[in-house]
């Protein structure tokens, strides 16, 4: 996997015990290789990977109008595609009959289907697979 180590986050001695050592962030632009299509399907493999073994992930994706509104479980409306505008956290996936990420938005339960909501793989909804990140724990 191609990680970019960034910045070293710093424990706050008055916080709860907690500390990322760093984070990582991957980029679909910075894949070897000129097609799109397979760059699509190396970053779901290497976000799959990382959800199974460690834990959620964030993105960043385009929202517009319909996705601000969203009342339901399964989101394959209009995305803005032209501004990577909004972060989310993708929790898990299923690979089964609709393969889909579980996202969960910061837009509380009155969101989607109490703040989750699923998106379709395979098709890079909403630029969902153009980069994603994650913390490095000790």
């Amino acid at each position: 996997m191609i990680f970019y180590q960034k910045s070293k986050c710093k424990k706050d001695p008055t916080a709860l015990d907690w500390r990322i050592d760093d984070y990582c962030e991957v980029l679909k632009e910075s894949l070897p290789g000129d097609d799109d299509e397979k760059k699509n399907e190396l970053m779901e493999a290497m976000m799959m990977e990382y959800l199974a073994t460690r834990g959620p992930i964030t993105v960043m994706i385009s929202t517009g109008n319909m996705f601000a509104n969203f009342k339901g479980k399964f989101y394959t409306g209009v995305c803005s595609y032209n501004i990577i505008d909004h972060a989310v956290y993708i929790v898990g996936y299923d690979g089964d009959a609709a393969p889909s990420w579980l996202i969960k938005n910061s837009w509380g339960d009155d969101w989607a289907n109490k703040g989750y909501v699923l998106f379709p793989r395979k098709i890079n909804q909403c630029l969902v697979n153009e980069y994603f990140n994650f913390p490095i724990l000790p």
